[in-house]
């Protein structure tokens, strides 16, 4: 099955000093004949994968670079 239609939306803006707030926004229509529970299923998987791959990468760069003090493992 193709996705017909995706739309993905993350918005950071910086609170205090150390913290982050962040916004993530996802819009899926895979199209087909797949049930919606399957769909809200991985859904709820995808927030979760998408910004702890963020957050390795950003450590990755931030080691090249110096470090990136606002990211923590807590």
């Amino acid at each position: 099955v193709r996705i017909k239609k995706y739309n993905a939306v993350i918005q950071v803006a910086p609170i205090t000093e150390s913290r982050v707030r962040v916004d993530y926004r996802l819009y899926v229509d895979p199209g087909g004949s797949i049930p919606a529970w399957v769909i809200n299923l991985v859904s709820k998987k995808m927030p979760v994968t998408t910004f702890t791959n963020l957050k390795n990468r950003l450590k990755a760069q931030g080691e090249h670079r110096g470090g990136v003090s606002f990211i923590s493992d807590k």
